[in-house]
């Protein structure tokens, strides 16, 4: 069962029954794994972790919330040896104490339930015609058909962190300096973000957070530095660009860093590819 959700199934030809594959897809039914469990409260983060949170069915004095917990597979060298689940909570919701129960595995089977329409709105990628007809379309739709409960569940792993205050960096010299230079004596952008992170990084922040990320992109922000530039590992802060923000937990510093102020931080320092085809077309940035 572990590798039911690495693939999609197939629902044979068929305009007659509930379920109707009229566009000879072969990626119709589809199996997605959740861990169901019971909880006191409905965590505040639900929505950032794709979680479901309902008040339980049936008899419920103590207004117990049902969770459905997406499950990732755990590979190994491609085999799928476990699935795993990540709820978090707010430190309020960890004080009061977290009591999870009744943990259990279910199979949410999603389908692609075809219909005829007579035409397809604009933009709608899921609404296809056949070529030179545009008055017999097909509309396909996901439903979610039925769910089925694992019979057995293991539990074989258990982990708990706790973070605060998470500052992160992103580093990169925009347009100050061309991605490659045939002149070994010119700086280029290869060779400085690969003495930022080597030379950098590497050895003073990773090894031993020493400078901290504040200290760090207040060297590269000082206007009156001079040579040898020791601050900044001998690279001319002029030619580098920081960006750095702090976050209450880990989760959130490694999803808008990556999603948001790296878009931002290309939009702003770099030159974009339509406009310039000879420069910066593949940005080295560095997260630290």
């Amino acid at each position: 069962h572990l590798r039911y959700n690495l693939s999609t199934l197939d629902w044979p030809a068929d305009d007659l029954g509930q379920i109707q594959d009229l566009d000879n897809s072969t990626e119709d039914i589809t199996l997605i794994p959740f861990l169901d469990i019971d909880s006191p409260i409905s965590p505040t983060l639900s929505n950032e972790y794709g979680i479901a949170s309902h008040l339980a069915q049936g008899s419920n004095p103590d207004g117990q919330y049902q969770l459905l917990v997406p499950l990732q597979p755990v590979l190994d060298r491609g085999d799928v040896h476990a699935f795993s689940a990540r709820l978090a909570f707010t430190s309020d919701e960890a004080e009061a104490g977290i009591a999870l129960r009744n943990g259990r595995i279910v199979w949410m089977v999603e389908g692609v339930l075809d219909q005829y329409v007579t035409s397809c709105q604009a933009g709608d990628a899921d609404c296809t015609c056949a070529e030179g007809d545009d008055t017999s379309c097909v509309l396909a739709q996901n439903s979610l058909l039925t769910q089925y409960p694992e019979e057995y569940l293991r539990l074989t792993g258990l982990q708990f962190s706790e973070s605060m205050d998470v500052t992160t960096g992103v580093f990169g010299t925009g347009a100050n300096l061309p991605q490659v230079s045939s002149d070994p004596n010119q700086d280029d952008e290869d060779k400085v973000m690969m003495s930022l992170m080597s030379a950098g990084l590497a050895g003073s922040f990773l090894g031993f957070q020493h400078p901290d990320l504040d200290e760090i992109a207040a060297n590269f922000g000082n206007p009156a530095a001079q040579p040898p530039f020791t601050p900044t590992w001998g690279i001319n802060p002029a030619v580098m660009h920081v960006v750095t923000g702090t976050y209450a937990h880990r989760d959130e510093a490694m999803a808008t860093t990556t999603q948001t102020t790296t878009v931002a931080f290309l939009d702003q320092n770099y030159v974009d590819c339509t406009v310039n085809t000879t420069n910066q077309l593949t940005p080295t940035l560095a997260l630290a």
